[in-house]
């Protein structure tokens, strides 16, 4: 029951923080039991080059070439699709549009980490600790990206929450709004796995106060009903060998989560 089957969020090496081949992920994957993986790195953006966060657009091609040979090969073990993990901006949207009919990206996960400033500078909403301002921007642009129909579902959509750590009632708000609109879309939010990871691999317990997923907006969550997806966000193919059963059990028993993917 709370074996999961499937995954949507996996990188490669390409976006400069993970390890491993391509095919090393497809044979952990089928290992763990796996039975339909998603590849989705971190999109590029045009014009902008970040080394260690995203591949470039140069590197696009070979990512869809090996993704797709790796589809074909493996076809009668694993089903596997081509995706990219995107950021919502405004101005980059004709970019994604043209990138996932160009290279035949099958789907996107929304995975809100930063944006641009006015001069076109990349920043981070985290850079600016319990920022009003930023937590509101993070919710804008979810909420946009959900809008927009470009995404399959929202990666750690309490990602926000890193950087905005005072438990008011305007963070609650925030959180309501993410929810709200979840249900209304009927788009799925991912209780993403990669801190119990880092607790599973120290021996420990995930703590959901200090890191995602947030005990407190899953609370919400569940209260709510919306759609729940859980994601490895795997940066190595040993990610996909842990025993997570522990920490989806305990998600989904005690905040009553509606799992619509495993």
């Amino acid at each position: 029951m709370y074996q999961i089957t499937s995954n949507f969020h996996t990188h490669t090496a390409r976006c400069g923080h993970a390890l491993g081949e391509d095919e090393e992920y497809v044979l952990a994957a089928i290992e763990a039991g796996i039975k339909v993986l998603g590849f989705s790195d971190h999109t590029p953006w045009p014009n902008i080059s970040q080394p260690r966060i995203r591949m470039n657009e140069d590197l696009l091609e070979n990512y869809v070439n090996s993704i797709n040979f790796l589809k074909e090969k493996y076809k009668d073990i694993i089903d596997i699709h081509l995706g990219l993990e995107v950021e919502y901006i405004d101005e980059f949207v004709p970019f994604y549009q043209r990138i996932k009919k160009e290279y035949g990206i099958e789907y996107f996960i929304l995975g809100q980490h930063g944006e641009i400033d006015d001069n076109g500078e990349p920043y981070f909403y985290n850079q600016f600790p319990n920022s009003k301002e930023m937590a509101s921007r993070y919710v804008e642009q979810v909420i946009k990206g959900m809008e927009s129909g470009l995404f399959k579902y929202v990666a750690h959509p309490d990602h926000f929450l890193n950087g905005y750590r005072i438990n008011d009632y305007f963070i609650e708000g925030q959180m309501r709004q993410i929810c709200q609109k979840s249900l209304e879309l009927n788009i799925p939010l991912e209780v993403n796995l990669t801190y119990p990871r880092f607790a599973i691999l120290k021996g420990g317990i995930h703590n959901g106060l200090d890191s995602y997923p947030f005990d407190k907006f899953w609370k919400i969550v569940g209260e709510y009903g919306c759609p729940v997806v859980f994601g490895i966000d795997a940066h190595e193919p040993v990610n996909f060998l842990l025993d997570y059963s522990d920490e989806i059990r305990y998600m989904i028993e005690t905040f009553k989560l509606n799992v619509v993917g495993l």
